[in-house]
C-alpha cells in the first residue's frame, strides 16, 4: 500500500493531500481488528529546489473495534 499511495500523491503534482488507507482483517470468523496508515505529502527545500516527498505520519496503528462501523454505499445516496 505504501508505493499506491506515493504514486498517488506523487502522481497528483500536490493536488492530492493526503491518502488514508484502511486494511480491515477478513477472513478469520470473528476478527474485528483493522488499521490505519496515512500519508501526506511535505515539500522538501534542497540545494537543487524544492522536491515534493511523501511522508507516512501513521503506520498500522490498530484501529478499536469496529462493533458500532456504519457502512453507507453510494448507491445508497441519491445525489
Amino acid at each position: 500500500m505504501d508505493r499506491l499511495a506515493e504514486d498517488y500523491l506523487l502522481d497528483s503534482d500536490a493536488s492530492v493531500r493526503v491518502v488514508v488507507g484502511l486494511d480491515i482483517e477478513y477472513g478469520k470468523k470473528g476478527s474485528l481488528k483493522a488499521t490505519i496508515s496515512v500519508w501526506r505529502t511535505h515539500v522538501a527545500h534542497t540545494d537543487d529546489g524544492d522536491e515534493l516527498r511523501v511522508v507516512q505520519e501513521i503506520a498500522d496503528e490498530v484501529c478499536p473495534a469496529l462493533r458500532q462501523l456504519s457502512v453507507v454505499f453510494l448507491s445508497d445516496i441519491s445525489v
